[in-house]
């Protein structure tokens, strides 16, 4: 047995092994952030079908919740236990949430793959426009050189170069090209093909998750209050609830927000008379789950598929989903989704940008939330230094220009009050060593 007076270096020990161990990962993870980000991939990749249950598990939950709350107590007066009851209203609110998931894909896909097929056809139809369109250009570049030899010798000289590369780079490229993007078009179909499986999975494990969700949680509970003090099991619960809030909150508010934005561009170019509504619609309300630039990003291919139809028409799309954006960011937006995150703006444009470039698409859709969650902790813990030191918790406190903490009172006071206070200090303890002096010298003389 370990002796008592043993115990706190013992304690001590561990911890500071603990903290090299650490800080050792830490640096090999940053070192070997690309293979560590390869096989989180890979891991992700094997465990697609788990991780797309869980997703429409969490999504889809409320939904359940709320089907299950409703029926619970309007089911037959027959079944008398509380627990037949119970699985009873669950099994049909997870059928109701996914009848209503796979009703909905099934509407986006009935709207968006006829419009699909349109502008593809019509891209192809219009194809030779698009060429005597080009050669009235080259016409009237002709027409307007004419008078100018010089000028047009150039142009000629610049278009046989241009020709001579296109050439080259057809018979030393193309055929290159072209196994690559027949391969690629092999793996997107592959992958797609995949993604639907996964899917499919998805939706089976999902049911799962649902019946095991309390099960999963007691487990959880369990396991933590088994290693941990109570006192630390319950922040650990606690920052679990409120990470939850900020994903569940974020996520389900932005789908809406999106849902609405989809809405109104929908009506708002079926009224301006704009080609391609319906696929254009569907593309900046699925864009705008992304905060900041999904308007932007959705509207790039949709602003060039109106452009190759009616330049004019395209000027006024750019116009409109500026407007758009403005509609949603500063009255939709904070309308549904408030303060769900606690972030400013600045930050939920930095935690955008982190996880679009380390996680692509989906990181900049939960780089908010999962940004919110860091900032919560981050500030849960300086409130608890501040309030174990006594001082205000308040960010307005410390805004004030020249405020600081007296050492001596543990108070905000202004800077130059603190000068003052040092200087008056300092000069008393000059005064003071002074008298001592005087003092002693007197008393030798």
């Amino acid at each position: 047995m370990i002796k008592d007076r043993h115990r706190p270096s013992l304690r001590w020990g561990i911890t500071i092994f603990l903290v090299f161990v650490c800080c050792i990962l830490f640096f090999f993870c940053v070192l070997r952030f690309q293979e560590l980000k390869a096989l989180i991939g890979t891991i992700f990749h094997i465990l697609s079908p788990i991780v797309w249950g869980i997703v429409i598990a969490y999504l889809l939950w409320p939904i359940v919740q709320f089907i299950r709350d409703f029926l619970r107590p309007r089911l037959p007066s027959f079944i008398k236990t509380e627990k037949r009851r119970k699985h009873i209203s669950l099994g049909l609110g997870i059928a109701g949430a996914l009848a209503l998931m796979l009703f909905v894909i099934v509407v986006l896909i009935s709207m968006v793959l006829p419009e699909l097929i349109n502008t593809v056809m019509t891209l192809v139809n219009n194809f030779s426009a698009y060429v005597t369109y080009v050669q009235n250009i080259e016409n009237s570049l002709n027409d307007l050189l004419s008078n100018n030899p010089q000028l047009q010798n150039m142009v000629h000289t610049a278009f046989d170069s241009l020709a001579g590369f296109l050439n080259n780079w057809v018979q030393n490229d193309l055929l290159n090209q072209v196994n690559v993007i027949v391969t690629g078009l092999t793996s997107g179909v592959i992958g797609f093909g995949r993604f639907i499986l996964n899917f499919v999975i998805g939706i089976i494990v999902s049911i799962y998750v649902f019946a095991s969700k309390e099960t999963f949680a007691g487990q959880f509970k369990k396991v933590l209050y088994a290693v941990f003090k109570p006192e630390q099991v319950n922040v650990i619960l606690d920052v679990a609830r409120h990470s939850d809030k900020i994903f569940g909150g974020f996520i389900s508010g932005k789908i809406l927000d999106s849902l609405i934005i989809g809405i109104l561009c929908f009506i708002c170019l079926s009224i301006l008379k704009m080609p391609y509504t319906i696929l254009v619609s569907v593309v900046v309300g699925v864009t705008n789950v992304i905060p900041f630039f999904g308007p932007f990003i959705g509207a790039i291919p949709s602003a060039f598929l109106i452009l190759v139809v009616n330049p004019q028409q395209c000027l006024i799309f750019l116009i409109f989903i500026l407007i758009l954006q403005q509609v949603d960011g500063n009255i939709i937006g904070p309308a549904i989704l408030g303060d769900s995150t606690g972030l400013s703006s600045f930050w939920v444009i930095f935690s955008i940008l982190i996880g679009g470039g380390l996680f692509g698409f989906a990181g900049m859709i939960l780089g908010v939330p999962v940004c919110g969650v860091a900032y919560y902790i981050c500030k849960r813990l300086v409130e608890a230094g501040l309030v174990r030191r006594q001082y205000p918790t308040g960010t307005e406190a410390y805004s004030e220009a020249g405020a600081v903490i007296d050492p001596q009172t543990g108070r905000l006071v202004p800077f130059q009050s603190l000068e003052t206070a040092a200087d008056d200090t300092a000069a008393m303890t000059d005064s003071t060593a002074d008298s001592g002096t005087h003092t002693q010298k007197k008393h030798s003389d």
